[in-house]
C-alpha cells in the first residue's frame, strides 16, 4: 500500500474536537464527575432549603449548596468549552507544522523539535469519528488526524491502516 505523507498544522478547534471525543469514549463517566456533584449539590440545596423547619441554618446551608452547586456546573460547561484553547497555549510545539508519513509499518513524524519513527504495534487504542481519528499509543496520550487535513482517499487509507493494526473504537 502507498504511504500518505501529510503536513498539518493543527489549530485550537483541531485540539477542543479532539478533547471532547477523548472524553466522551474514554472516560464517559469520569469526565462528568463535576457535573454530577454540582447536579448532586443543587438537588442537596434544595431539598436542605425545603426542609426548613428548624430554622434559619439549613436555608443558609440549603442556599450555600445551590450556590457551590451552580458554580461547580458552571465550571463543567466552561472547561468543556475552553480546554482545546487553553491546551494549545501551553503546547507551543502544536504552532509548528507536523509532517505525518504513514505507512504499513507505522508513523514517521517529524516537526520543528521531534522526528520519530512509531510502529503500528506500539498504539494501544484508536478512535475513529467521521470527522477525526485519535491514536493512543497509551490510556492518556493520542495523536490526532483531523479529516480536513486529508483527501478523502488518503482519510479512508489512514482509516484501513489504523483499522488493520489497531483496536478500534467507532463513532
Amino acid at each position: 500500500m502507498e504511504s500518505i505523507k501529510i503536513e498539518i498544522l493543527y489549530t485550537p478547534e483541531d485540539l477542543q474536537k479532539s478533547y471532547q471525543i477523548h472524553f466522551n469514549k474514554m472516560y464517559p463517566i469520569r469526565s462528568k464527575m463535576v457535573l454530577i456533584l454540582g447536579i448532586l449539590l443543587v438537588v442537596l440545596g434544595i431539598l436542605l432549603a425545603l426542609l426548613e423547619h428548624t430554622g434559619s441554618r439549613s436555608l443558609l446551608l440549603g442556599t450555600s449548596y445551590i450556590f457551590l452547586g451552580f458554580i461547580a456546573v458552571g465550571f463543567y460547561f466552561w472547561n468543556r468549552a475552553t480546554i482545546g484553547k487553553r491546551m494549545f497555549k501551553k503546547l507551543p510545539d502544536f504552532s509548528y507544522p507536523y509532517i505525518y508519513t504513514i505507512g504499513d509499518e507505522g508513523l514517521l513524524v517529524t516537526s520543528k523539535n521531534i522526528t520519530t519513527e512509531v510502529k503500528w504495534a506500539h498504539f494501544w487504542k484508536a478512535v475513529i469519528c467521521t470527522d477525526m481519528i485519535l491514536i493512543y499509543p497509551n490510556k492518556f496520550r493520542y495523536n490526532l488526524f483531523p479529516k480536513k487535513y486529508f483527501t478523502p482517499e488518503q482519510f479512508e487509507q489512514l482509516t484501513k491502516l489504523v483499522v488493520d493494526n489497531v483496536h478500534t473504537n467507532k463513532k
